[in-house]
């Protein structure tokens, strides 16, 4: 009787053995829109800098501004969907003081801005 039960164990491990999981490994998915851009802003502010779009979509840009109150540096962090679909949140000093939105198709991207201060405009980046 125990012969029975080891050989039944044996064959129930090398029956399973055999089965494989789906083997193909997940890729990464890209965000199309991933690379270095160049960003513009124009209206009460004007000014740009350099937009490095990761992987994932997502953004960080150190730009500097002039408006008539004068020269100011601002974050502008966000995301760009894999639809291009862009959103972000204008920061002064380590606080949110406005927005951005707009779409970006193939190498160029357009949109609008609007800040507490009150002022707004709007922005343009092209792929480098």
């Amino acid at each position: 009787m125990r012969f029975k039960t080891i050989i039944s164990f044996l064959f129930i491990i090398l029956l399973f053995a055999g089965c494989k999981k789906d083997e193909s490994p997940t890729q990464p998915v890209s965000n199309p829109y991933a690379g270095n851009w160049r960003i513009a802003f124009a209206g009460d502010y004007i000014g740009g800098g350099s937009m490095p779009i990761g992987s994932d979509g997502k953004f960080a840009v150190t730009a500097t501004l002039q408006g008539s109150s004068g020269t100011f540096t601002n974050v502008i962090s966000g995301s760009v969907s894999s639809s291009g679909s862009m959103s972000a949140d204008i920061s002064y000093a380590g606080s949110k003081i406005g927005t951005a939105s707009g779409t970006i198709s193939g190498n160029a991207g357009s949109g609008t801005y609007q800040t507490s201060q009150p002022s707004h405009g709007t922005w343009a980046a092209t792929k480098q």
